[in-house]
């Protein structure tokens, strides 16, 4: 976990990936600092330690947890 604050990312962000946990859309989610996306499906947006992630489904079956505030852009298939 970053040793930075939490931000609130916008509302629109927000929605966006709860729109797509519902619909189970591949995806490509593009970090800051990151140079490779991390495919896969969102599932869900948790909330753990003050923060927002979301839950993404990795193409070889493994969950993992993105701070909201880290996400850069994310592109569907």
């Amino acid at each position: 976990m970053s040793d930075t604050p939490y931000q609130p990312v916008s509302c629109q962000l927000h929605s966006e990936i709860e729109l797509l946990s519902m619909h189970a859309q591949n995806c490509q989610v593009f970090l800051h600092h990151q140079s490779l996306p991390v495919t896969g499906i969102i599932r869900d947006v948790i909330v753990k330690d003050k923060a927002e992630f979301l839950q993404l489904q990795s193409t070889a079956g493994e969950l993992i947890n993105i701070r909201l505030d880290h996400i850069d852009r994310i592109i569907t298939d």
